[in-house]
């Protein structure tokens, strides 16, 4: 599966430009097969669904990688589906262990992302529409909210 998807496909990260926000679009990682660690992650978590086996997002700060629950094993998919060994992790994560990410952190993880990058590039109009989702979540802080709301009011 990961031979098929990373060196057949062609899947691969973005190093080029990681701040795009189409990274973060998983049509767009679909029809240009680039994008950034978590994109590929959930790609690859639901390709290997559908071949029956189990993959989990581990989220860590500034990267985003997937296990195999059956092996144990960790992989890359910003790194072609490169298989992690315990030094490439310790190196990426140190030696906290890590907790898979239920979808629900994933989805708000992938939305800070575009939040983040909207703010940087001021274009309030995507910011707006990603805020909106984001105060949609569950456990989304007051502070989104705020932010959301202050928004609305200085584009009236």
């Amino acid at each position: 599966m990961l031979a098929h998807l990373f060196l057949e496909e062609g899947f691969h990260g973005n190093e080029d430009d990681y701040y795009d926000p189409e990274n973060s679009m998983l049509d767009s990682v679909l029809d240009r097969r680039t994008g950034i660690p978590i994109t590929l992650s959930v790609l690859a978590i639901e390709i290997a669904r559908r071949v029956g086996v189990t993959f989990v997002g581990i989220g860590a700060p500034n990267h985003f990688i997937v296990q195999d629950r059956a092996s144990g094993v960790y992989i890359d998919p910003f790194d072609r589906g490169r298989i992690l060994d315990a030094g490439d992790r310790a190196r990426l994560f140190g030696a906290a262990a890590l907790p898979a990410s239920d979808p629900i952190e994933i989805v708000g993880r992938m939305l800070a992302n575009l939040k983040g990058i909207y703010a940087q590039r001021g274009d309030t109009d995507a910011l707006r529409w990603v805020l909106r989702l984001r105060v949609l979540l569950p456990g989304t802080p007051e502070s989104e909210h705020v932010e959301l709301k202050r928004l609305l009011a200085h584009l009236n």
